[in-house]
């Protein structure tokens, strides 16, 4: 029996955006872990007699990307329950428009927007502004862009309600009035604070090679370290930091980064693993790519767009 291969499923996950296929789906993509909670369902059985067979597919055919579905575990069940509801042609138009959908929204977001279509929200004119703005190493207009829709940051705070704020003062002035620390972003949650440190998606993740491996580079070293420093001077003065700010409530802050593009970067596997090692062994510190984070929208307008 021929299998699905490794191929379709990665082209099958690419043409579904990483989502359940059925409209209008309220179900997450993901476990808490991480973990996928998606299932691949066939349009046409694979085998005859299955579910919607026919007759003269090939088992190379059955198995190929464009008669696969990606659906969550209960549309697939519903599908497999009740085929004379989901017939093949249903389901032929169900993975046609969704795949349609979210090829539209990923041009969108990668700058081939048709100029006909207006602008319609905050989260397409965000894609919009990246496609446009991918480039640009000014610290300044990345630190303008977030403090007019700090929305975009909702990862940093692991999408709990916030407030935020923008060039935070969190200590460290000397008696001459200088060497104040600002921080990029605060955010602040019902039980804590996240310091949010942006820099550009220019700037260099690894450096050159060391003995097979890749260290960080000068600027994402230089990105943790400053933000670590100020999350001391932040602990260290808060008495006197909350006597001016009685609301600020301060507990285990941790720290956002934001910087560079694996994308622009082109990484390669050995790359990515030393990239990885690197933030997933820092405490209290979460590192993400721009291109990471305008992924997450752009999966976040797919969810959005109407059916």
């Amino acid at each position: 029996m021929i299998m699905i291969s490794k191929q379709a499923i990665r082209a099958l996950y690419a043409s579904h955006g990483g989502l359940c296929a059925f409209p209008d789906c309220p179900y997450l993509p993901k476990a808490a872990n991480g973990m996928p909670l998606l299932e691949v369902a066939h349009i046409y059985a694979p085998t005859p007699g299955g579910l919607r067979s026919y007759p003269t597919i090939s088992q190379t055919e059955a198995n190929g990307e464009n008669n696969l579905l990606l659906l969550c575990p209960t549309h697939h069940l519903a599908v497999d329950r009740i085929p004379s509801e989901y017939t093949a042609e249903r389901l032929i138009e169900i993975r046609a428009r969704h795949t349609s959908r979210v090829a539209a929204i990923l041009s969108f977001a990668n700058g081939n927007r048709a100029i006909d279509k207006p602008v319609v929200n905050r989260i397409e004119f965000a894609l919009s502004e990246w496609s446009r703005e991918r480039g640009n190493s000014s610290e300044e207009f990345w630190q303008r862009m977030f403090d007019s829709r700090p929305e975009l940051l909702s990862a940093a705070a692991h999408g709990r309600a916030s407030t935020w704020n923008s060039k935070c003062y969190v200590g460290g002035k000397a008696i001459n009035n200088k060497e104040g620390k600002i921080v990029d972003f605060i955010a602040q949650h019902n039980g804590d604070v996240v310091l949010i440190e942006i820099k550009t998606p220019v700037a260099k993740l690894l450096g050159s090679t060391y003995r097979g491996v890749y260290p960080p580079s000068h600027e994402l070293a230089g990105a943790v370290t400053q933000a670590l420093n100020y999350r001391l001077s932040l602990l260290n003065e808060l008495p006197g930091l909350k006597f001016n700010s009685p609301d600020l409530r301060v507990h285990f802050p941790s720290i956002f980064v934001l910087i560079g593009d694996t994308e622009r970067e082109g990484l390669s596997e050995a790359q990515r693993r030393s990239f990885e090692l690197f933030r997933g062994s820092l405490k209290d510190v979460v590192i993400q790519t721009y291109d990471e984070l305008f992924a997450g929208i752009a999966n976040l307008a797919i969810w959005m767009e109407p059916s």
